[in-house]
């Protein structure tokens, strides 16, 4: 942020100091510069120098009272009753001013003697166009800013929102892998499996990436790739030679995988249930196809895995996979394509994100 940036938005007590003093020095420059018109520079400074601090009082009053406290509450007969007040009160001071200080000052003059004779109500009119010159401009900037940090503001609680949204969603998925995990880790170990210490040394670094990453919002996508891999080797250790997986990741980049960044087991949670749903529910012969490419901005994921032709797509729709879609609409609002469709023996799986 720039130091005018700063000057302009910081609300620090020294960028305000500047802030304001900034503006009272233009304000008195502006009004001072109508005395090379007439010839009465030095007239024109000690005059508007003289009556500033009233400038001060009645624009304050107007920033920080009748603004904030009335008007943008929507209260706008109090606030017009308060601001033609304020005006009236303005005009009755500065008639003071040009009767009684500024002739001691400066002698009768031609035009102290104008203003001091004219109607109080014509004062009015004639002392506004000083009060909506200095005073317009300031609550217009001052609406301007206080709307754009109530936007910023409601933005900040809706990514909030958003936040607290995912983290319930990725809450959810935690225990769901982990039932699942515990589901297969019982079965091997009624069989009696001598694969199944094998299997838990490949299952805690799938724990420690869950553990270490899985509470943030974004991972890399290089690390979802890793944590795909070793599950499919517990998962080939598990299934022996029967199930046939084919395993292909197409990055163009190898750096483009630790700049990608993804909701955590956003592909994995595909991968689990096509093992899960495919592989242990295929009577023989069962094979996944998996692939990741990446290509023109867009993260394809295709999954494919043998089924019984008896099985149903309604068995599909569980935890996992109903709260990944929900995750999708969070994480990537029309920017993502999804499909899940059985064809006789097979089950397809197609996710497309524009990252």
């Amino acid at each position: 942020m720039t130091l005018l940036q700063r000057i302009i938005w910081e609300n620090k007590l020294k960028y305000r100091l500047i802030r304001h003093l900034l503006f009272w020095i233009i304000v008195l420059i502006y009004f001072t510069s109508y005395g090379l018109y007439y010839n009465i520079l030095r007239h024109q400074f000690i005059a508007f120098t003289l009556y500033l601090p009233l400038y001060i009082v009645v624009t304050y009053t107007l920033l920080y009272f009748i603004l904030p406290k009335v008007l943008l509450k929507k209260q706008y007969f109090l606030s017009l009753v308060l601001f033609i007040g304020l005006l009236t009160l303005y005009t009755f001071v500065m008639r003071i001013y040009y009767r009684n200080i500024f002739p001691s000052i400066f002698g009768e003059s031609e035009f102290g003697t104008i203003r001091g004779s004219l109607p109080f109500m014509l004062s009015v009119i004639v002392e506004s166009d000083k009060f909506i010159i200095v005073n317009f401009p300031v609550l217009f900037i001052k609406a301007i800013k206080y709307w754009y940090l109530v936007e910023i503001n409601n933005k900040e609680l809706e990514r909030k929102n958003m936040e607290n949204k995912m983290a319930m969603l990725n809450a959810q998925l935690h225990p769901h892998f982990l039932f699942n995990t515990l589901n297969n880790l019982y079965t091997l170990a009624l069989d009696d499996s001598k694969k199944t210490p094998e299997i838990i040394m490949k299952l805690s670094e799938v724990m420690r990436y869950i553990i270490d990453d899985y509470s943030e919002l974004n991972v890399e996508l290089g690390k979802e790739i890793e944590i795909i891999a070793s599950y499919i080797e517990i998962e080939k250790l598990r299934y022996d030679d029967d199930l046939k997986i084919t395993y292909t990741i197409d990055i163009p980049d190898e750096e483009n995988s630790k700049k990608i960044l993804i909701p955590p087991l956003l592909i994995f949670t595909f991968v689990e249930n096509a093992f899960k749903h495919g592989a242990s529910k295929s009577l023989d012969n069962a094979w996944i196809n998996i692939e990741v490419v990446m290509k023109d901005a867009f993260l394809k994921i295709f999954i494919e895995n043998s089924v019984d032709e008896d099985y149903k797509i309604k068995n599909r729709k569980g935890l996992g996979l109903v709260n990944v879609q929900k995750r999708l609409e969070l994480y990537y609002p029309n920017r993502h394509r999804y499909s899940a469709n059985k064809l006789h023996n097979r089950f397809k799986v197609f996710l497309e994100i524009k990252i």
